[in-house]
């Protein structure tokens, strides 16, 4: 009985289709032409007035009363969407509204080849969007082999309208009303990367995890390129849906290759693995741009969304788990990304101090005892490097006190080797070198006031000691390390090095001297005060022990000779010698006349320097000849 009904049917669908392609053939258009171009020139038979006739008549074909007819869509999708697109300009609601009808009715998997093949061919920003704007109800509807079509429209999406918006921004702006445009494009973008992000009930579980990471992948490099300003899209936008997507600590782990991703099966061919590539190409998260969320989490503040503040509240709470844990090494891990990032932006190095700051607020002294110290020292280089390199006076105070606060979370026994390795690094940077000489400094104090407390749980053993130190010195106090750019590195180590004389000169009673004296008491005591006598004994014995413990904090005769004959003495040689250099170019300048006053100013402040250094150093050669003096 249902046979003559659906013979009806077929008939009158193929009735349709015979008008669609009639009022096609009647625009005179193909599908590469532009209907801008033909109309206005007068090439065409058929005129504005005309096709907005048409493509009213065509819309209510293809959807009569508004409603898609799936059948007739489907059959005449090939031969509408070029055409549509191509008369976008003529009647923009009419066209719109067709080509959302095709995107609700047409084949899915056929939409999305037709749509990228489209978006090569109509490259005008009004077409484009109208286009993009079909990409939503596609993904709603999309089932059966949607993996790889997901990632070959993600793909498209990336390489032309976040990573080329650049390129594609010139012309973009060339359009009237650009910005109302290129804002419905970027609407358009983040509106299909949050419907990968919330799927129906209709898919498997794996393309719901495999639209997940292509929408986290998309959106990071969204909010990379927004954060280099390359992009106009808000950047709190993508960061509202990348906190939709709740990112565990166990991703950001693995993403920032601070854990081994698991080992895919055994099973997989060759073939298969090759398919998969550029499936997985698409889904790899960028790290800088994971760095990115992992500050705008970490730093977030009350006025942001409630997502971005769950997330913010998460990552605290394990951040507050000591000793170190997991969330420390993220945002230690995030915050070496940003500060040594490739694209050497001052603000992106700036987040990356901040997320440092933020993040050390949750740690004690001494946490990171245990925990592998390589991509902790990383940090601590790359933030030396900010510090020594940001052109802003206050940015490098604030990253001294970050540097100090980290430098503190490495065990005492580790910490002198840390101190070397970052003096090695920072050649670049003589006033860097300066200050982790003075660290040097304040290590030797702790270590020491901790010695004579008493206090052996905060410095169990004895690891900067003038012994120590001073193979650092050698280093810097060097003719060949002597410079005009690196006198603030040497001065420092000079006063290292005259701190260290002062030590020994201060100690002139030597603990020999006051055991001698202590048994020459005991002798002519008389028996009565015996038991006073063992009080003071015991006194003056663990007086002793103190001193001889003192001792292994004094440099060596030995040394002092050296430090006097084969550091002083070369470095004084190459002072006076630039002292000479500049003073005869000052001199050379004036005499050629007013006009090189700048650069005669420059060469006596440079001598001035030099002076200063040099005073510097006749009274640590001095320091050096009285302790050689007493020792003697």
């Amino acid at each position: 009985d249902d046979l003559p009904t659906m013979a009806d049917a077929l008939a009158t669908i193929e009735s349709e289709r015979e008008q669609v392609l009639q009022l096609l053939e009647s625009l005179f258009l193909n599908e590469s032409e532009d209907a801008t171009t033909v109309c206005k020139s007068g090439a065409s038979a058929s005129s504005w007035k005309s096709a907005r006739s048409i493509l009213n008549d065509l819309v209510k074909i293809l959807a009569p009363q508004g409603i898609p007819s799936s059948e007739l869509l489907d059959m005449v999708s090939f031969d509408l969407i070029g055409p549509i697109v191509s008369h976008i300009e003529a009647n923009p609601d009419v066209c719109r509204s067709i080509l959302e009808a095709l995107s609700k009715g047409a084949n899915p998997r056929e939409l999305v080849v037709l749509l990228l093949d489209a978006l090569g061919a109509h490259t005008s920003p009004l077409q484009q969007l109208a286009l993009l704007q079909m990409l939503p109800n596609i993904l709603m509807r999309l089932s059966r082999g949607r993996q790889k079509l997901v990632v070959s429209c993600f793909e498209v999406l990336q390489k032309r309208y976040v990573q080329g918006w650049p390129l594609a921004a010139a012309r973009w702006e060339s359009v009237d009303k650009e910005e109302a445009l290129s804002t419905g494009l970027h609407d358009v973008l983040l509106q299909s990367a949050a419907l990968l992000l919330k799927p129906t009930a209709d898919l498997q579980s794996a393309d719901i995890t495999h639209d997940r990471r292509v929408a986290v992948a998309f959106l990071l490099c969204l909010l990379e390129q927004a954060a280099l300003g390359l992009s106009p899209v808000s950047e709190s936008a993508v960061l509202d849906l990348l906190a939709e997507a709740s990112l565990s600590l166990a991703e950001l782990c693995q993403e920032l290759q601070l854990t081994t991703p698991e080992s895919t099966s055994d099973t997989a061919t060759p073939d298969t693995d090759k398919a998969e590539a550029s499936v997985d190409e698409a889904r790899q998260w960028p790290r800088t741009a994971l760095a990115l969320y992992v500050h705008a989490v970490v730093c977030s503040r009350a006025s942001c969304a409630p997502p971005l503040l769950r997330r913010r509240d998460e990552l605290e709470a394990a951040l507050s788990t000591l000793p170190c844990t997991d969330a420390i090494d993220v945002a230690l891990a995030a915050a070496s990304l940003l500060l040594s990032g490739a694209s050497q932006r001052w603000s992106m190095c700036q987040r990356g101090r901040e997320l440092l700051t933020a993040t050390l607020r949750h740690t004690s002294p001494h946490c990171f005892a245990g925990s592998c110290l390589a991509p902790k020292e990383q940090c601590a280089n790359a933030l030396i490097k900010h510090m020594a390199c940001h052109p802003e006076q206050t940015e490098r105070s604030t990253a001294y006190r970050t540097l100090q606060r980290l430098l503190d979370c490495w065990p005492f026994s580790k910490r002198l080797g840390l101190l070397q390795r970052l003096l090695q690094e920072c050649d670049y940077s003589p006033a860097a070198s300066a200050l982790l000489v003075h660290r040097l400094k304040e290590e030797y104090l702790r270590e020491r006031n901790a010695d004579a407390s008493g206090d052996t749980g905060s410095a169990p053993e004895q690891f900067c000691t003038p012994q120590t130190l001073l193979p650092i010195l050698k280093k810097i106090l060097s003719p060949e390390y002597l410079a005009i750019d690196t006198l603030d590195a040497v001065m420092s180590a000079l006063n290292l090095l005259r701190f260290l004389l002062l030590e020994g000169a201060s100690r002139s009673t030597t603990p020999h001297a006051s055991a001698e004296a202590l048994s020459t008491s005991t002798a002519s005591q008389p028996p009565q005060e015996h038991t006073a006598q063992v009080q003071s004994e015991s006194v003056l014995a663990d007086s002793s022990k103190s001193e001889l413990a003192g001792t292994e904090r004094l440099l060596s005769a030995a040394d002092v000779a050296f430090c006097q004959k084969k550091l002083l003495l070369p470095v004084d040689r190459k002072l006076r010698l630039l002292m000479d250099t500049e003073w005869a170019k000052a001199g050379m300048l004036e005499r050629e006349g007013p006009a090189e006053s700048d650069e005669s100013t420059e060469c006596r402040a440079r001598f001035t320097r030099l002076q200063l250094t040099l005073d510097v150093l006749e009274r640590v050669a001095g320091l050096c000849s009285e302790c050689r003096a007493k020792r003697r």
